[in-house]
């Protein structure tokens, strides 16, 4: 099993009785769309014609249909099939980003898109779409198109809202407005600024999305920026998650977190429960195309589990949220802490080893670890100094409910 999981890496997401079914199923595709959601996170189930994958369907019900489709030949083990099906689910997302654009840029307005696209896809067009149309304000200085552009997609948003059938198609456009509603929000913040200077400076705080045509790799195309730090989007699917409102306390959180990414450190959470933390790491991790897996800390967490958690996070490139770190005991703590170490200082070396459980391990650069805890809690353990120092932290001390509401 160790071995199966060293050839394909998501398999440490699978307990070994999981995995063993999984590898019985060989390419009986119906079996397989059972381990779909726990090796990938937001993917339900495969679409398969006979032997031919055709495409995915999200935990909400949201199908993708893949441009290339997948054949399972009967020499192909589960590891080299599944790894061809996820580079073909992120071309798929890409290219039909590039296809989104170049219809806006001929003149197609974006709620055309609307029924044609997955949610990921129309998220991402829109973030490209609006980063562009305010720095093209901003440079003349002249806010009234922007805003009335995207009124116009809000209005007409709002009406189709109601109509909506199905229950992933209601969650699209409800989160498409939400983000429309940031953006106007954006807007009209720099409208008020009282002058040039801190309209670049208002700009700089929030993330922003830019298309790189003349990047030849199809996956290294979209760049988040954010307090002039810079993170590769993932492309990894996302279905149709809920999203989260926006505010000035997740707008920070997300730079601070970004900041670590960005000079790869862990990011840390910390405050009251009940304030957004998790979900704000979620946030980010939707926002940039990333999968994250969240793991609920506790006493019962032993060394071994989060060696072979973490050696998985480190080789996928995904991310890994402990939630409430601070509720295993000190001595899981101390030993999580070598390896944690050894982590994020190959990723700073630009390392592609490190060495893990007594042996080196390829290590993905888009690995993210992240934790959250609430200090003043009882019955907690103390974080280790050399494990924060890892970890750049950020105070998040309670919910803009108000903004929220």
């Amino acid at each position: 099993l160790e071995q199966q999981r060293r050839n394909y890496p998501r398999y440490f997401f699978l307990g070994n009785d999981d995995l063993l079914k999984l590898l019985g199923t060989g390419s009986d595709l119906g079996q397989m769309s059972r381990f779909m959601p726990k090796l990938f996170g937001s993917i339900s189930h495969i679409q398969f014609l006979g032997s031919i994958i055709t495409g995915i369907c999200s935990i909400e019900g949201e199908v993708l249909n893949l441009d290339t489709s997948v054949p399972i030949e009967d020499h192909l083990t589960p590891d080299v099939w599944l790894n061809i099906l996820e580079l073909q689910i992120k071309k798929t997302i890409s290219n039909n980003v590039h296809s989104c654009l170049k219809r806006i840029a001929e003149g197609i307005d974006f709620t055309s898109l609307l029924y044609s696209h997955s949610f990921q896809v129309l998220l991402l067009t829109w973030q490209v779409i609006w980063t562009k149309r305010v720095d093209r304000s901003i440079e003349e200085g002249e806010f009234s198109g922007i805003q009335q552009y995207i009124d116009r997609q809000l209005d007409f948003l709002m009406s189709i809202l109601k109509d909506c059938k199905e229950g992933h198609d209601k969650q699209k456009v409800r989160s498409l407005i939400i983000e429309c509603i940031h953006g106007a929000a954006i807007v009209t913040k720099l409208c008020n600024a009282s002058s040039a200077a801190m309209v670049k400076l208002e700009w700089s705080k929030i993330q922003k999305f830019y298309y790189q045509d003349d990047e030849p790799n199809l996956l290294e195309r979209v760049i988040a920026v954010q307090c002039g730090r810079q993170l590769k989007y993932g492309f990894t699917y996302i279905g149709v998650p809920e999203r989260l409102i926006y505010t000035s306390t997740l707008d920070r959180s997300f730079a601070a977190l970004g900041e670590a990414l960005s000079q790869k450190y862990g990011g840390c959470l910390f405050g009251p429960a009940g304030t957004g933390k998790t979900e704000t790491i979620k946030a980010l991790a939707q926002n940039l195309g990333r999968m994250v897996l969240v793991f609920n800390c506790d006493k019962s967490f032993d060394f071994l589990a989060m060696s072979r958690l973490l050696s998985g996070i480190t080789q996928v490139g995904a991310w890994g949220c402990f939630d409430e770190l601070n509720r295993m005991n000190e001595t899981t703590l101390s030993s999580v802490t070598s390896h944690v170490e050894k982590i994020q200082l190959a990723l700073l070396k630009k390392c592609d080893q490190v060495h893990l459980m007594n042996q080196s391990i390829p290590l993905n650069a888009d690995a993210g670890l992240f934790i959250t805890f609430n200090p003043g809690y009882g019955g907690r353990s103390v974080l280790p100094e050399n494990l924060k120092k890892r970890f750049r932290e950020y105070s998040v001390r309670k919910a803009e409910t108000d903004t929220i509401s």
